[in-house]
C-alpha cells in the first residue's frame, strides 16, 4: 500500500461527524508533498525563482518541513482536482517549466538545509558530517528536528 492510500483510509475512517476537526497528522513526510493548507502568515514565502509548472508550491512545504511545522488533515473537508495529466499529455511547454524547476531544486535544498542547520540523513549516516553546531535530529536520538523526509 502508497503512503497516499494510507492517508486516504485514515481520513475516510474518521468517525462520521459535521464538525470541523483534526483527523491526524501528516507522520510519513515525502518530497513533493503538495497539501493545501492553512497557517498563520508566518510560513517561509514561496521561493519565487520557481516558475510555472513544478515545485512551486511543494518547494515551500518542503522548506516547511525543514523548519519543523507538522500537517494535520483536517476531517471533514476535502479538496477534488480534476484534469490530472499523465507526462504524455502534458503540453512540451509544461515539462520545460518542470525541468528548469527541477535544477533549481538542488541548490534550493542546499539553502533551506544551510538556513535550519539541517543535514540530510544520507550525510548524517557516511560519519563524515560534524554535527556539533546543529540541533537537527534523525532516528538516532539526537535532538532537534524529529522528521526525515525521504528523498
Amino acid at each position: 500500500m502508497t503512503t497516499e492510500f494510507i492517508s486516504v483510509m485514515r481520513w475516510e475512517n474518521t468517525t462520521n461527524d459535521d464538525r470541523i476537526h483534526i483527523s491526524h497528522e501528516v507522520t510519513n513526510f515525502e518530497f513533493l508533498y503538495e497539501p493545501f493548507y492553512i497557517s498563520v502568515d508566518t510560513v517561509p514565502p514561496h521561493d519565487e525563482r520557481f516558475i510555472g509548472y513544478g515545485y512551486t508550491r511543494n518547494s515551500q512545504v518542503y522548506e516547511m518541513f525543514i523548519a519543523g511545522y507538522t500537517f494535520k488533515v483536517l476531517s471533514p473537508v476535502f479538496n477534488c482536482h480534476w484534469g490530472l495529466l499523465t507526462k504524455k499529455q502534458r503540453p512540451p511547454w509544461r515539462e520545460v517549466q518542470n525541468n528548469y524547476n527541477r535544477l533549481l531544486m538542488d541548490d534550493f535544498k542546499r539553502e533551506v538545509f544551510a538556513k535550519y542547520k539541517y543535514i540530510p540523513p544520507a550525510a548524517l549516516a557516511s560519519g563524515t558530517v560534524d554535527v556539533s553546531s546543529t540541533k537537527v535530529a534523525f532516528s538516532n536520538g539526537a535532538t532537534g528536528h524529529k522528521n526525515t523526509p525521504k528523498p
